[in-house]
């Protein structure tokens, strides 16, 4: 499930001093990007900004009970999950890439006897509601970034 930019702009015949420039903007797009990913879901937004369904009504009613939010889904109820997205950057050859992905570093009580993995939840809620990933808009302006700042 992870999140990968696959295009590999070539960073070949690039000094050492900017290869090293590209690695940090490499580290510093990633980092925004879980950053928005974050922000997307706490105000009912998948990672493109379309709008997450709303909670069923039986939702609704135990959430405000307990008053949470019920106005727009947020994935982030114990916060768990997305404290767990981690982003790397690594290099093979002329090409660099960026992957973010749910660390499984995180379980958490769902219960008396059940316990979830931060990975688990994420895998699940993707599959229902396809929060998590990168548009090929996101993509572009992502390597236009990088390009324009190691010039």
């Amino acid at each position: 499930m992870p999140v990968k930019i696959t295009k590999k702009p070539n960073f070949g015949g690039l000094g050492a001093q900017k290869i090293s420039k590209a690695q940090k903007e490499f580290r510093k797009a990633a980092a925004d990007h879980v950053s928005t990913i974050d922000i997307n879901t706490s105000h009912g937004r998948r990672f493109d900004g379309t709008s997450l369904p709303n909670y069923k009504p039986s939702t609704v009613k135990s959430y405000e009970a307990r008053g949470l939010e019920t106005g727009f889904m947020d994935l982030r109820l114990t916060g768990n999950m997305m404290q767990s997205l981690q982003h790397k950057v690594t290099s093979s050859g002329n090409s660099m890439f960026i992957k973010i992905f749910f660390a499984a570093t995180a379980s958490f009580s769902r219960g008396a006897s059940k316990r979830t993995s931060a990975i688990d939840k994420a895998r699940v809620n993707q599959r229902r509601f396809n929060f998590f990933g990168i548009s090929d808009e996101q993509k572009q302006e992502i390597v236009k970034r990088i390009k324009e700042r190691i010039k």
